[in-house]
């Protein structure tokens, strides 16, 4: 009975990285204040069109493809698709566009997204609140991520997760308060991590056989805790070290890389464990194997603050508490899993059966989403 329950902590994460069967999609709103204006308050609205795509009637001639033109031809579906979608209220008095707003697009870290920026009809309130019923039905992982803006600044972020939910600011918070903006980003830093499957594999199955050691080509249980601790802070240091040095730069502007590679070397460093944990051939390079590749999930990282469009300004304090959020993920996703592992490695059926299936499992995962990244299958 004590073996059963160290191993649910396991099972749970095993069980949710099956459920989340592929990487969120985010929408955008872009609250801009500025009481200069004779429209105080303007909206900016940007969705990935592939997400609208599958809302609205667009890809004309069922190529799976969706063109410019095509986009251009479905504009009344989407004002309309827009206009039920997005309620914002300042005050008591709701919000509208002074006019249908023109469509165009803009290339974020993940792809082309469709962008609809407007000037909004009404007067600036003290209070201003976001609702959208959209895509959250379809894809219950969808995040709408609202940012109150002044001089192009994100002065605070709020994220919706549902139909459900609103977003609430103060109308004099558009100065230099940034509370908000840090405690939000380590909750995105968070959650990135929390829904992040390949992010969770790719941890989770280093940790599969840090528990072990090797043995010519074949894993025994290590004999003690003590040297287990210490390859685990070895490799989430490894880890840890490498992804903030990339997200840093990327983040900073500093690098750029194709988010097409960058996803699909991730699913790569995934396998790569895998396989490594069904034959051991790494060995004391395994950390180094671990700090390359976080190199790349640092890249990946960074695409949640790339599609934000932060300006420079922005970027340091969204840079630094995302992190943390990220580090604290990952932290609460290592003490869930290593406690049930190190009871579990002196099961001679851990070593044999099970370590061997989750690996070939995961592999397998890992492979496909390589061919689908890299485009070779649909």
């Amino acid at each position: 009975m004590n073996r059963l329950f160290s191993i649910l902590p396991l099972l749970l994460i095993c069980w949710t990285t099956q459920a989340l069967a592929h990487q969120p999609a985010s929408s955008y709103i872009l609250l801009q204040v500025d009481e200069s204006e004779a429209s105080p308050l303007a909206l900016s609205w940007r969705v990935h069109v592939r997400d609208l795509a599958a809302a609205v009637s667009m890809d004309g001639d069922g190529d799976g493809a969706v063109s410019w033109q095509e986009v251009q031809r479905a504009e009344t579906e989407i004002q309309n698709f827009f206009r039920r979608s997005v309620r914002i209220r300042s005050g008591s008095m709701a919000c509208s566009p002074e006019q249908p707003p023109p469509l165009a697009l803009r290339k974020l870290y993940d792809g082309l997204y469709l962008s609809l920026d407007t000037p909004l009809t009404c007067d600036l309130a003290e209070t201003i609140t976001v609702e959208v019923d959209a895509f959250f039905e379809a894809d219950p992982l969808h995040r709408t991520i609202v940012s109150l803006m002044n001089a192009g600044v994100p002065i605070s972020q709020q994220v919706l997760a549902s139909a459900k939910d609103v977003a609430s600011f103060e109308s004099a918070a558009a100065s230099t308060k940034s509370s908000g903006t840090f405690t939000t980003f380590v909750y995105q830093g968070i959650w990135h991590i929390a829904i992040g499957l390949d992010h969770i594999l790719f941890v989770l199955t280093l940790l599969l056989s840090v528990v072990l050691v090797k043995t010519g080509h074949a894993w025994q249980p290590a004999r003690s805790s003590r040297p287990v601790l210490l390859q685990t802070l070895k490799l989430v240091t490894a880890f840890t070290v490498a992804h903030s040095i990339t997200l840093s730069l990327s983040v900073l502007g500093w690098i750029q890389a194709s988010a097409i590679w960058v996803e699909s070397i991730i699913a790569l460093s995934v396998a790569v464990v895998a396989l490594n944990n069904i034959r051991p051939v790494l060995a004391e390079r395994l950390w180094i194997v671990t700090f390359m590749f976080g190199l790349i999930h640092g890249l990946g990282f960074a695409s949640v603050l790339l599609d934000l469009g932060l300006p420079a300004s922005a970027r340091g304090l969204a840079l630094l508490a995302f992190n943390i959020g990220v580090e604290l993920g990952q932290l609460l996703l290592v003490a869930l899993a290593l406690p049930p592992l190190l009871r579990l490695r002196h099961l001679p059926a851990y070593t044999r059966w099970i370590m061997p299936a989750l690996s070939v499992m995961i592999a397998i995962m890992a492979g496909y989403w390589v061919a689908e990244r890299t485009g070779l299958i649909n």
